[in-house]
């Protein structure tokens, strides 16, 4: 349904929206003093997390000659599945020695630090990311 927002709106817009939805999704479930809340918070991190996976795949290719996009690709979505993998655990962690909310007040603290990575990367010098998607007018 909203696969094709980051060619519509560029990776980067997309990726500080995934980021704003992911990072309030998860202080929403950490607040949330019931069920409504709590699915409610759940939908908005998954809209986020969903939106942030493509937008992260554009601009870590973005950079990369077409000839090696494959192996850039594999070695994103490896080390993207390491970093979900290991999260997990320590968000885990951290409940287990603080708090349920604490633990995902400090995952939602750690997202919001991921949108200004993206930021100096507003501008791309390869001109297939340029026009992948955009329609005129638009700025990647």
């Amino acid at each position: 349904m909203l696969a094709a927002v980051p060619d519509r709106a560029g990776p980067v817009r997309t990726l500080v929206g995934a980021v704003a939805a992911e990072a309030g999704g998860l202080v929403l479930v950490a607040l949330a003093p019931g069920t409504p809340l709590t699915v409610a918070g759940l939908l908005v991190l998954s809209i986020g997390q969903g939106l942030a996976v493509p937008s992260l795949g554009l601009l870590a290719l973005a950079r990369v000659p077409a000839q090696a996009r494959g192996a850039a690709a594999g070695a994103f979505f490896a080390w993207f599945d390491a970093g979900v993998g290991l999260g997990g655990p320590l968000v885990g962690l951290a409940a287990r020695a603080a708090d349920p909310a604490g633990a995902l007040l400090a995952a939602s603290a750690v997202v919001a630090a991921a949108a200004p990575v993206a930021l100096p990367r507003r501008r791309c010098r390869f001109g297939w990311m340029r026009t992948v998607g955009r329609r005129k007018g638009h700025e990647a």
